[in-house]
């Protein structure tokens, strides 16, 4: 028969498990997320188009380098949510992407999450199901 203190003792030693468990979680996925974010930020990136006007429907072309340079990541926690942001704050980075009435489309960010969506799914997948084997691949 298990007295009470030991019972006690045992279920704190097992609420602490738990405990420990969920900050490794969460530190797992802030660095899976911070992954994910990089990994979409190289892939806009190295997906300009390199030389000369772009054609409707590919990337937009380098012409200056301020795009390309303004492509950047964060990842926030707010609560218990954790979320990764890819963007740039240059305004005519929605004129590229979705194109005006007066040009096409020269689609950067949601191709580059259509290529790594899978790979972005399989990477948070894993943190799930085994968070100490997760490393950054940055």
């Amino acid at each position: 028969m298990i007295e009470m203190n030991d019972f006690e003792a045992q279920i704190a030693a097992l609420q602490n498990k738990f405990r420990e468990r969920a900050e490794k979680l969460d530190t797992d996925m802030k660095k899976a997320i911070n992954t994910c974010c990089i990994k979409l930020e190289t892939d806009i990136k190295t997906h300009f188009t390199p030389n000369g006007p772009s054609a409707p429907g590919e990337p937009p072309a380098v012409d200056t380098g301020r795009l390309r340079a303004s492509i950047t990541h964060r990842v926030e926690t707010e609560g218990e949510e954790i979320a990764g942001y890819v963007g740039t704050n240059v305004e005519y980075a929605t004129d590229l992407e979705f194109g005006t009435s007066k040009m096409a489309e020269r689609p950067f960010m949601i191709p580059a999450v259509e290529r790594n969506k899978e790979w972005i799914k399989e990477k948070l997948k894993q943190v799930v199901k085994k968070p100490e084997d997760v490393e950054s691949e940055t």
